[in-house]
Order: structure tokens, then sequence, then C-alpha cells
């Protein structure tokens, strides 16, 4: 809000607190009168403000299929916004002043009933009715200004700069997305490599690029060294070892169940196979994906093995 906004407001607060302080002296309890008047200008200020708020909410502009605007370029945002407040202040707008409009007739008899009530609370002058009337009237028509104006001010531009902001995310993420996933893919190609002159990435480098890269991208890693995996796990063993850290990488970036599964297959297949770990990430694997009518099938065959190799080993 600017300055002038704050001084607008400050003004009709301080005339109201005024002609409020100067009846207030007046009647033979100033203090509760005041303070009673008070209560009933805030009140009817927030109830004005709000409905003020409601009826200025910007309505959005909407294209065919409810899509927004077009952009510059005369192409249409390929989002929907949630246009449930818009709806909302549409409804209550319609109410009330339906409702107003249906007890028209009835406005005189309900404003000296109420009368009535503010004039013992206000004093019990005989123009303790009247000024509550006042009150009420002059802070909820302030109120609702105050909430009307400021709305179609500045909520409209908070929207506006809302959805821009989001636009221009989207699209900066769009266009680094081909860096980010061209990037993992190089990691994981170090890492893969058995050639001794390429350097190796560190292992907080490489989670971190996986974890930048979008899914497509960790898929076509993982496929990659899913096949160097299983073309050299009996032939290669050196070339095989070097998909460990991939899977590992994998399976911190993003907890998927074929990156455990496809780790755990590598360790088995070792030179000196890591039969501990490997039952570790096969089990996980199994527990992530939640098929656990097949894990029997698949301990009987895959982990139980493991399980009575390695004890034999050990025995020996």
């Amino acid at each position: 809000m600017k300055t002038n906004d704050y001084l607008l407001i400050s003004i009709v607060w301080i005339f109201g607190i005024f002609s409020i302080s100067v009846y207030s002296l007046n009647t033979k309890l100033p203090g509760i009168v005041f303070a009673n008047s008070l209560l009933f200008a805030g009140s009817a200020f927030f109830i004005g403000g709000l409905l003020g708020f409601l009826f200025g909410i910007p309505r959005k502009m909407h294209g065919d299929g409810g899509l927004l605007a077009e952009t510059e370029q005369n192409k249409k945002v390929l989002y929907r916004v949630n246009t449930n407040l818009e709806q909302i202040s549409d409804w209550l707008t319609k109410i009330f002043v339906g409702v107003s409009l249906t007890q028209l007739n009835n406005l005189p008899n309900k404003l000296s009933s109420l009368s009535i009530h503010l004039n013992l609370i206000l004093g019990g002058e005989p123009s303790s009715g009247v000024y509550g009337i006042s009150i009420l009237t002059y802070y909820f028509v302030a109120g609702f200004l105050c909430g009307y104006l400021i709305t179609r001010i500045y909520v409209g531009r908070l929207f506006h700069e809302a959805d821009t902001s989001y636009l221009e995310d989207q699209i900066a993420q769009l266009q680094e997305q081909p860096y980010l996933d061209s990037n993992a893919n190089d990691i994981a190609d170090r890492l893969l490599s058995i050639n001794p002159t390429v350097k190796k990435p560190s292992e907080s480098e490489t989670v971190e690029a996986f974890k930048k890269a979008s899914t497509s991208a960790r898929l076509n890693i993982l496929n990659k060294a899913e096949k160097i995996r299983a073309d050299n796990k009996d032939r290669n063993k050196e070339l095989m070892v070097q998909t460990i850290p991939v899977f590992e990488a994998l399976k911190k970036a993003e907890n998927d169940h074929r990156y455990f599964a496809q780790l755990a297959y590598a360790l088995k297949d070792k030179e000196n196979p890591e039969y501990k770990e490997a039952i570790e990430n096969l089990t996980e694997a199994i527990k992530i994906r939640g098929d656990y009518k097949k894990m029997d099938i698949l301990y009987m065959n895959l982990i139980e093995p493991f399980v009575i190799f390695s004890m034999t080993k050990t025995s020996s």
C-alpha cells in the first residue's frame, strides 16, 4: 500500500474517533460508551471491508476450454487457474444483494429495533440509538470502500505478478532441464568408464546431478547401466562393477524399486560378492514395489540362495 492509501484510512478513523470521543464525553459513562463505540466501529469496518473485498476480487480472463488469456505470442497458457475464490465471491455477492433487495421493506423496522438495542449500550441518552446507527453506517461504508478499492488496485496486480512469476519459473525450468539431463548423463558415462584417465565425479556431485535430472533421464541412465551389468556380469567383472556407484546414486536420488534391485544384482555378481548388502537392497526393492504376493517367490528363488551360500562360505 502507498502512503496516500494509509493516509486515507487514517483520516477515516481519526474523524470517526474524534466524533466518538466528543459524544462519549457528553454521556454519564464516557469510558464505557467510548469502548463500546470503538467495538461497534471496528466490527462494522471489518464487515464492510470483507464485503468490499468480495465485491472487488478481480476476475481472471479465460479463453476456450478454461485456459488463461493468450500470451504476447498469441499462444494460450497451458495451465488452469484455481478460481474457487472468485466463485465464492460471486455467490456471496449475489446472495448479499438478493437478500438485501428482498428485505428493503423491512429495513425501517430493523433499524428501529437495532436503535433500541444500541440505545441501552451506548449510554441511554435520547440520541444514543441514532448515534449507534450512525457509527455502524459510517464505518461499514468506509470499510466497504477501503476494502473494495484496495482489492481492485492491489489484489489484481498481485494475481498478475503471481501468474507471471509462475510462468517465468516454468519456462526457465523447461529451458534448463535439457542441460541438467545432459550433465547427469555425462556424469553417468564417466562413472561407467573403465578408462583410468577419466576423472570420476564425487558421490555428492553424482547424487545432486541425478536429483536434478528428469525422470526420463534417470530411467535412461538406469537402462544403460543395467545393460552393462547384464552383458558383463560373467565376462568383464571390472566393467560390471562400474555400475554399482551409478545404482547407488540413483537410489539416493529417487526412491524407486528398480534402482535397489539392480544394485542388489550388481553386488551379487561382483568378483567378491556382497551378499548381505545385496539381500538388504533386494528386500527394500520388494517393499517399495509393494508386491507382497511375489515376495515369498523372490525370497525362495533369489534371496534364500544368497543366505545359504553366505552361511556355507562363512562356516567353511
